[in-house]
């Protein structure tokens, strides 16, 4: 007995909690109920008044919205018409036949329904109805309206030449019938009657009462339309970008070690003389040098690699200014700290090869001297370039466009369109491609593979026909005698006659200007970007040969026989055309008319290389204003050539000798030769 009461006791104490357990979770369960979901308004589409014309059909849908704002399901709808003389309805549940009228959706006829709901029959007169649905308790309704049809529509004003963004302009919308009787009194309740639309939101947004806002400095359309017909288009203008003013803190320059950041800042300035601010990633930032720094979207430079690159914000269309022209903005400066001796420079890692007569391409490790595997090409090239901005190289041919990939080592095609390379824009978007058997000129936008432009011109050789792009990727002038073609990423190809034959093309580093070498006798020609007119004309000693941009974005250098004319553009860059002058200076460089097949600079922007036809290579210090010749030790000709990032070495290819030479540019020597089992006559340097 002893035993048993200790045993009950322990018993009854554990019911006992967990009873008070079960209790307190029920209490606590009671608190934190939910709220029961109860059926609150019902919701229409149109959200506004309808105005349909004698006899026109139009579905109606409704739901019912709970407490929490959610769609419920299953409900049962009443559609009534207060004028069935005017509009009648009927429920659809797909089509407009189910005569119970308790689905979601009913058509609304614009008179009368036959009794198998498949004719309306027009009213006699305009006239209007409340059109009515009902759902547990709840009711909404619209206003319609039933009307001879709308021959035209108007909005007022036609055209807004100019509003800042976000400031705010009313449209109005009148109806008129064939007679030119304004009847928006009979077809409209107020302005939401009207649906409203932009052909580009981003330039100017409107609600649905026709309030636009101005959102980002460009031109788009402005319609209005009710009962199936739209306006004329509206023109509305928000201010276009006059000027830009880009600084890196308060100067144009910087200087920052690897992987280190500066951030740009734009002040821009609108045609009102307002500044404005511009959507994120709608200003686009263009670096002469990827390989040494990079900017991002919002104006974010980051140091990759030891050099100099020169930097630009533009307000180019399609982004800003859309539809108008573009601005660009003054140069700033950057520079990455470093040096190739400090092992800091890792990106020129690699040299290919390839031969005009052969399918050999040939990689080369020239941190190891290594040549590697040969990779089989679809086609023999008859041109090759790396891009700066990837790991991808690109190949022409008569069959195709081909490419080579670093990542992988392996060979592919872009696009099946035969030519030989004139031009890979720096920022690897754009590429022009010229067919000579059927003169034919291709502008190849490699951001999505689509041919911007296509052309032919009778008159072109592989020799006349010249390409470059602007710093913003968006317009390609390409010349062919005394043709100049501009193509734009927003316009149709335009061609202007020129007074006189140009041999080359380059776009200024500030991107305002696109420079001509000829357009003009005896003279380097400038016109603008923004609408490609002459803006200046510079007399030089002959039509020059070769034209480049200089790496700091303000000069260009034309080569004219045995002549370097260096011009310096000064220009803000404002407005469309923008304010420029030029000024020349001439260099004879000693070394008689040289006639390149290569010109290009070192990123450092101290020197100019040339790969004269004799394959001999010049090299001309800027600073020095002083010319020498490199040569190679065996006497082989020079076919072309590339330079590393930092501008140390020069590799060139030496043709039918079979090697690539290393010239070291400090000393102007060949320091190095690697065998190859083809002739050398392309050379590319993977600088990415």
């Amino acid at each position: 007995m002893l035993q048993v009461v200790p045993s009950l006791f322990k018993r009854q104490a554990l019911w006992i909690v967990l009873s008070i357990i079960v209790l307190g979770l029920a209490i606590s369960g009671c608190g934190h109920s939910s709220t029961p979901v109860t059926p609150t308004s019902i919701s229409l589409a149109p959200t506004s008044s309808i105005s349909l014309k004698f006899g026109d059909v139009q579905a109606v849908s409704a739901q019912v919205l709970d407490n929490n704002g959610n769609a419920m399901t299953n409900q049962k709808f009443v559609w009534t018409s207060s004028n069935t003389g005017i509009a009648t309805v009927t429920a659809t549940g797909g089509s407009c036949g189910d005569t119970l009228n308790t689905t979601a959706t009913t058509c609304l006829c614009g008179g009368t329904w036959s009794s198998d709901f498949i004719y309306c029959t027009p009213p006699s007169a305009d006239g209007r109805t409340t059109l009515t649905v009902t759902s547990d308790g709840l009711s909404a309704s619209l206003t319609v309206l039933v009307h001879q049809p709308v021959a035209r529509v108007s909005v007022t004003p036609l055209n807004v030449d100019c509003l800042s963004t976000k400031g705010t302009q009313q449209m109005t919308a009148t109806a008129f019938n064939s007679a030119g009787t304004d009847i928006t009194n009979s077809v409209a309740v107020d302005s939401t009657s009207f649906n409203w639309s932009s052909s580009d939101a981003t330039v100017v947004a409107l609600d649905n009462k026709g309030l636009a806002t101005a959102v980002n400095p460009g031109r788009a359309r402005v319609y209005a339309s009710i009962a199936g017909t739209s306006s004329s288009p509206g023109t509305f203008t928000t201010c276009p970008v006059t000027s830009i003013s880009l600084a890196a803190g308060s100067t144009n320059s910087f200087s920052i070690a690897q992987a280190a950041t500066q951030q740009l800042t734009p002040t821009v300035i609108d045609s009102n003389g307002n500044t404005v601010t511009i959507t994120s990633g709608r200003l686009s930032y263009n670096t002469s040098y990827l390989e040494a720094l990079s900017v991002d979207t919002n104006g974010l430079a980051t140091a990759l690699n030891p050099g100099n690159s020169a930097i630009v914000a533009s307000c180019s269309p399609p982004l800003c200014n859309n539809g108008l022209f573009p601005i660009f903005s003054n140069v700033v400066n950057g520079t990455t700290q470093g040096t190739t001796a400090t092992g800091t420079n890792s990106k020129s890692t690699q040299v290919i090869v390839a031969s005009k007569s052969d399918t050999q391409l040939v990689p080369i490790d020239i941190t190891t001297s290594t040549v590697g595997t040969s990779l089989t090409l679809p086609y023999q090239p008859n041109s090759m370039v790396y891009a700066r901005n990837t790991g991808v190289a690109y190949l022409g041919s008569t069959a195709e466009l081909m490419n080579y990939t670093y990542s992988t080592n392996t060979v592919g095609v872009t696009a099946v369109i035969p030519g030989a390379i004139v031009d890979l824009s720096n920022s690897g978007g754009r590429i022009v491609l010229y067919d000579d058997p059927s003169k034919t000129i291709t502008v190849l936008s490699l951001a999505n593979g689509t041919i911007a432009d296509k052309f032919s011109v009778p008159t072109a050789t592989p020799t006349n026909v010249r390409a470059s792009t602007s710093p913003d990727d968006q317009t390609t002038f390409v010349v062919v005698g005394n043709q100049l073609f501009i193509s734009s990423s927003t316009n149709s190809l335009r061609t202007i006659t020129l007074n006189s034959p140009a041999d080359d093309v380059t776009f200024l580093g500030q991107g305002s200007f696109g420079y001509l070498a000829g357009g003009e006798n005896s003279s380097v020609t400038a016109r603008t970007t923004c609408d490609g007119t002459e803006k200046d004309v510079i007399a030089v000693n002959a039509t020059p040969d070769h034209i480049i941009a200089s790496a700091d974005g303000s000069k260009v250098y034309a080569l004219a026989g045995a002549i370097l004319n260096t011009v310096t553009a000064t220009t803000n860059g404002n407005g469309c055309p923008p304010a420029l002058t030029d000024s020349v200076a001439s260099t004879d460089l000693g070394q008689g008319a040289i006639n390149p097949t290569q010109m290009f600079s070192n990123g450092a922007g101290t020197k100019l290389y040339m790969i004269s036809s004799a394959g001999k290579i010049v090299v001309y210090d800027i600073s020095g204003n002083t010319a020498s010749v490199a040569g190679l030790s065996n006497g082989s000709a020079a076919t072309t050539g590339a330079l590393t990032l930092d501008g140390a070495n020069l590799w060139v290819g030496g043709g039918s000798d079979k090697a690539v030479h290393r010239i070291d540019t400090s000393t102007n020597t060949d320091a190095q030769q690697i065998t190859v089992p083809v002739s050398a006559d392309l050379v590319a340097v993977k600088n990415q």
